[in-house]
């Protein structure tokens, strides 16, 4: 079955497309080692910039879509990606049989990048999933930052997870105590374990295909270990730009705003909290969220600072100390 679908994106045409007047770029990359990466690019008209967008966890390069036409048709370059685990690279490598690192995930949007010429320092753009990996990028790499929009970025694992998993672990050495396995690789048991379980529930996008659910427990399992937060005070100087929404169904405010407040000064943009959004915000509002990405690719350093917004997606307003902004319009 996974041959056959292989089979199909590669009839559908979508395995390799260029554009060689224009220069666009769809199609798939093939990595140092081995991996073959789906890639969309469309670079940027005369004068304007580029952003590379990011998946969330259960995103592929397909739920960018609106958010990416809407930049596109105003001139502003575009780089999808599926990561390794992810949409159409999940169907064109070896399923994953162990856990994704976020250092593997890193050194691939790098090379990535490198190899389809996309102008540096960049812009990343990342959804949860996604903006905890801009938050290893950007450490791992200053020098190629410029921004970062971090929408509902994964900055810790949420307690009530973690205290799951530790509780599981902790059941099997009474029940078990000869079992051999060590506590991390107790801890992948259940982490599959519960993607399988929970994951159908609340993200039924996740049953699209019969692999998804494999490679979503593996890119759980390496990003688990990994926290944010804990490098947040080492990202580059006048790059981050957080937004979250105030319905966020997954995580709660305060943990967005601890992750804020582990920011290093010099860092902070500004913060916004956008009224009657959940956590995919880019799907949710994404012509809001595109007038945003464009005000945030043409502020200054003067648009940096500790700045907490808060957003109306339907007006467009942006309010800080009571006083109220609109987003310009691309033509603005």
């Amino acid at each position: 079955m996974r041959f056959l679908l292989a089979l199909i994106i590669l009839a559908s045409g979508v395995f390799s497309f260029a554009d060689v007047q224009n220069k666009n770029f769809s199609g798939i990359v093939r990595l140092k080692n081995g991996h073959e990466l789906f890639v969309d690019y469309t670079p940027a008209k005369a004068n304007k910039p580029t952003v590379v967008l990011v998946n969330g966890l259960t995103f592929s390069t397909k739920d960018y879509f609106v958010l990416a036409d809407i930049l596109k048709n105003n001139g502003v370059g575009v780089f999808l990606y599926d990561a390794y685990g992810m949409g159409q690279t999940l169907l064109s490598n070896p399923m994953p049989t162990t856990p994704i690192k976020v250092d593997l995930q890193v050194a691939e949007l790098d090379e990535v990048l490198k190899i389809k010429n996309v102008p540096a320092p960049y812009n990343l753009f990342g959804l949860s999933y996604g903006g905890g990996i801009l938050t290893a990028y950007a450490t791992a790499f200053p020098q190629n930052v410029k921004r970062l929009m971090m929408l509902s970025p994964y900055t810790e694992v949420i307690e009530q997870s973690k205290s799951l998993i530790l509780n599981e672990i902790a059941a099997t050495r009474i029940m078990y105590p000869l079992n051999t396995a060590t506590d991390e690789e107790l801890a992948n048991y259940f982490i599959r374990q519960f993607v399988y379980q929970t994951y159908p529930i609340f993200e039924p996008n996740v049953l699209e295909n019969p692999f998804k659910l494999e490679g979503i427990s593996r890119l759980v399992q390496g990003i688990t270990p990994y926290r944010p937060i804990d490098e947040a005070v080492h990202l580059p100087a006048k790059s981050v730009f957080m937004m979250i929404g105030d319905q966020d169904e997954y995580v709660k405010k305060p943990v967005y705003d601890a992750f804020w407040e582990k920011v290093a000064p010099e860092a902070k943009c500004s913060y916004t909290n956008v009224v009657g959004s959940f956590h995919k915000i880019s799907s949710v509002f994404p012509s809001f969220v595109a007038r945003w990405v464009n005000f945030v690719l043409n502020s200054d350093s003067s648009s940096c600072g500790d700045i907490q917004y808060e957003a109306n997606p339907f007006t467009m307003d942006m309010t800080n100390n009571k006083k109220t902004f609109r987003l310009p319009d691309f033509k603005n």
